[in-house]
């Protein structure tokens, strides 16, 4: 006599599928992961570029002015906050209005020859420095 019991084919199919909804289930929650580090790591890098850009800019100005904070303030739309430096604030959008997201900051030693800016930008939330540039600038003598 053969006692063996035959499990039902649609026992055999449930067990299937919950093995097929476990595995996408895995699946689908790593692509989640994955979808939302590139999201982060992608507004990072566009921070990073925008970062460039706004330095980029500052130091063309501080080469086309001569160094002079005043004309940097005009041009650029900052505050000089004394002893050499301009402060620019920027929102999330990198607009001038609006609470403020990043800072640049433009520190320029006339005093030397060359002429010398060190720009800053910093993600203010994070309190990370994006990026940092320094140019140089030869002013002649009484010019």
């Amino acid at each position: 006599m053969n006692t063996r019991r035959r499990v039902p084919r649609s026992v055999l199919f449930l067990m299937e599928l919950l093995i097929m909804l476990t595995f996408f289930s895995v699946s689908s929650a790593l692509c989640v992961r994955l979808f939302a580090e590139a999201r982060i790591l992608g507004d990072h890098n566009e921070s990073v570029s925008r970062a460039l850009l706004a330095a980029q800019s500052a130091a063309e100005c501080f080469e086309a002015t001569g160094g002079s904070l005043e004309r940097m303030a005009e041009i650029l739309g900052g505050d000089p906050t004394g002893e050499g430096t301009l402060l620019l604030r920027y929102d999330a959008h990198w607009k001038t209005d609006g609470p403020v997201r990043y800072t640049m900051t433009v520190r320029v030693d006339a005093g030397r020859s060359p002429a010398v800016a060190e720009i800053t930008v910093t993600d203010v939330e994070r309190e990370k420095t994006l990026c940092f540039l320094q140019t140089k600038k030869y002013i002649p003598e009484g010019g």
